[in-house]
């Protein structure tokens, strides 16, 4: 049998048992400045480390169920850099239970990334059930707020980019729905998505798919081809004018005309398809989706 042997060193320093681990550390800290906080209230701007994160989680009775869907979307937020801080706080109750961010926290020790936010201790705890009784902003709120228009059509459209440039395909699913960040910046950084908006009207945008499809899809035609001919493309979807029989704008329209009930991907891969087959020159009197990744679009 082996032996285990010691042998005596100098050091300069703690041995391994002596250092304190980063979630006590940040326990101490948290327990004193509770105690500064006594009989009051106390606010500051802090680091929120995953260490401090798990403390606070460890100290979070009672609170809403947890949504990882959020969770996810958030530390890829703080991962990407699109999180910013913004004077929303962390609160503590005054006996030291974590009133709100619970989310925040979560997703900071996933990202195992340090976020700046305001903390303030001290409120009653039965405060909590005030928190977030204001309208949620959505994605077309924040781009208002940046002097965009059409905002509700922008975001909408901003989101189909989004999926399509990272995973292929358009989707409701709301796990595979970017973050409100990832759209705004996509947005800020793509010029021609609001160029689409100005160029796709609402009257009559029902009929090629609606709106947000049709702001989409020129964007993505606009790669691949000249304006010119993503234009007659998009207005013969609305206007349905000098389609002759087999022709495939005609074939996407009359299948969206049909009454059938297409989620917002379906609509998409249809006139993804259509537009190749228009590109092509070939004559088809229906369209079959296969779902899965749109297909490549041809120039």
């Amino acid at each position: 049998m082996n032996k285990v042997t010691t042998m005596a060193t100098k050091s300069k320093g703690p041995t391994p048992f002596e250092i304190e681990s980063e979630d006590r550390q940040a326990a101490k800290w948290l327990d004193a400045e509770m105690a500064k906080a006594a009989g009051s209230i106390s606010s500051q701007k802090i680091a929120l480390t995953p260490a401090l994160a798990r403390v606070l989680l460890q100290r979070n009775t009672h609170n809403r169920t947890l949504s990882s869907t959020y969770i996810e979307n958030y530390a890829r937020d703080i991962i990407g850099g699109a999180w910013k801080f913004n004077g929303e706080a962390i609160i503590v109750s005054s006996d030291g239970s974590l009133n709100d961010g619970q989310h925040r926290c979560e997703a900071v020790a996933l990202a195992n990334k340090s976020i700046e936010t305001m903390l303030v201790i001290g409120v009653a705890r039965d405060t909590r059930t005030t928190l977030d009784q204001g309208r949620t902003r959505t994605t077309g709120d924040y781009l208002a707020m940046e002097g965009k228009t059409d905002t509700n059509v922008l975001a909408a459209a901003g989101r189909m980019a989004w999926q399509w440039q990272k995973l292929g395909f358009v989707t409701n699913n709301h796990a595979q729905r970017p973050t409100k960040g990832e759209v705004i910046s996509l947005i800020r950084a793509t010029p021609a998505l609001g160029a689409a908006v100005s160029a796709v009207p609402t009257k009559n945008s029902n009929l090629g798919g609606g709106r947000s499809v049709l702001v989409f899809c020129r964007f993505a035609f606009s790669v691949a081809a000249q304006k010119g001919d993503v234009d007659a493309f998009i207005y013969g979807l609305m206007n349905g004018e000098n389609l002759s029989s087999g022709s495939a704008i005609l074939a996407a329209r009359n299948r969206i005309a049909s009454g059938q009930r297409l989620l917002v991907g379906e609509k998409v891969e249809l006139l993804f398809r259509a537009w190749n087959f228009y590109r092509r020159g070939a004559e088809v009197r229906a369209i079959n989706l296969q779902g899965g990744e749109l297909p490549l679009l041809e120039s």
